[in-house]
């Protein structure tokens, strides 16, 4: 190291790369709960078995919570999880993923409040 500036030199770290993965795992992680606490919400509400809009939410949830279990399981890229998830192409982070589920209680809320 310098020593006429007292400054151990230290072998370099990039501060963002060891962050960015483990909030990427965060983000899957929060992607898979998100899912469980809407599929959750169908039961608390009480929405029968043959509901067409329930089949739907619980196909896209459990779909949703496959994927991202596996690819966390494997160690794979997120963008695998956008690209499968995404039934229109619109999707592009896995923000943009947790936000549709987001929204999607707040869809079932106000369909509770209006049934």
């Amino acid at each position: 190291g310098k020593t006429s500036t007292g400054i151990e030199s230290k072998p370099y770290k990039n501060p963002f790369k060891k962050a960015k993965t483990f909030d990427v795992k965060e983000k899957m992680q929060e992607l898979v709960t998100k899912n469980e606490q809407l599929l959750q919400k169908l039961d608390d509400y009480n929405i029968p078995p043959n509901d067409p809009y329930r089949i739907n939410v619980q196909t896209v949830a459990r779909f949703r919570i496959g994927v991202t279990t596996d690819a966390l399981k494997r160690g794979q890229n997120p963008n695998k999880i956008t690209s499968q998830c995404s039934h229109d192409g619109s999707v592009k982070t896995l923000d943009d993923l947790i936000g549709e589920v987001e929204e999607e209680m707040v869809n079932m809320d106000n369909r509770k409040k209006t049934a």
